[in-house]
């Protein structure tokens, strides 16, 4: 297993190497990427040093399940076919174990082909974005930024929208009385919600379109129960594409998981004085 600090200076470079040393301190996004390609895992490894980004770089699935065992990493960037355990099995296997923690990986699928088939697998199976190689470096750049909310810690600068995701918490907040009490509302329903979305991606690649009208009505009901907050560039009239209307509504889910996450931790409960 192989890791790749982000491009700084070298006392920088050691402390990212070294996770854990020393006081805790905003530093960049790990990024954990599986590719059994040694050229392809050079490139992205590369890649991820040029933008910033600290990186472990592992020949195949099961590798990776190992190093999410022992580490926490911030995003997984994975190849569809490698040989032990592919990126689909990962991606299941990933989803399957993350449960009721609250705790949600960005995964972005790295694979030979965009065909509309391959990108439906991938969501199926619960990646969250799709990159066709050769990758780009400004196509890996906006698609990290995309899901890594922590990106302005590589630039130095606040994300875009940061306060407008601080009023979507206190709105959140208020609306349930308690930070326990939104978490109580909001793990349940993402977690039907993925569910929902890896449904309608069946549907979509079968053709079937009473069941994609049914999940499409499903998915937005349950995110208007909470107000799920729009993105800024959804059209004002909802598209007739059922795929288009899939992304719009998941990407208003990766929303709400954001804020999810950027909950505070309830207190625990006191002992015994």
């Amino acid at each position: 297993m192989k890791r790749i600090p982000p491009r700084r200076t070298s006392r920088r470079r050691t402390a990212a190497t070294h996770a854990g040393a020393g006081p805790p301190r905003a530093q960049a996004p790990r990024i954990l990427v599986a590719e059994d390609h040694p050229v392809n895992r050079a490139i992205i490894g590369f890649q991820l040093q040029h933008l910033g980004y600290a990186a472990t770089l592992v020949e195949d699935g099961r590798q990776a399940l190992d190093a999410l065992a022992l580490g926490r990493y911030d995003l997984l960037l994975t190849d569809c076919r490698m040989p032990v355990l592919d990126g689909l099995a990962l991606a299941r296997a990933i989803r399957d174990g993350e449960g009721e923690a609250g705790r949600h990986l960005p995964i972005v699928a790295l694979s030979g082909t965009a065909s509309q088939a391959s990108q439906h697998a991938c969501r199926a199976a619960g990646m969250d974005g799709y990159l066709a190689k050769p990758v780009r470096v400004a196509e890996l750049q906006h698609e990290l930024a995309r899901h890594l909310a922590a990106d302005a810690h590589v630039r130095g600068r606040t994300p875009p929208g940061a306060g407008a995701e601080q009023r979507r918490m206190r709105r959140l907040v208020d609306a349930f009385g308690s930070t326990r009490r939104a978490r109580q509302v909001l793990l349940p329903l993402l977690d039907a919600c993925r569910n929902d979305l890896a449904s309608l991606d069946e549907a979509l690649q079968a053709g079937d379109r009473l069941r994609q009208r049914e999940l499409l009505h499903r998915l937005s009901g349950a995110l208007a129960l909470v107000d799920a907050p729009r993105v800024a560039t959804r059209p004002a009239r909802t598209p007739r594409d059922p795929a288009r209307q899939r992304d719009l509504l998941a990407r208003r889910v990766d929303v709400l998981q954001r804020l999810l996450v950027r909950l505070p931790a309830p207190a625990p409960p006191r002992g015994p004085a």
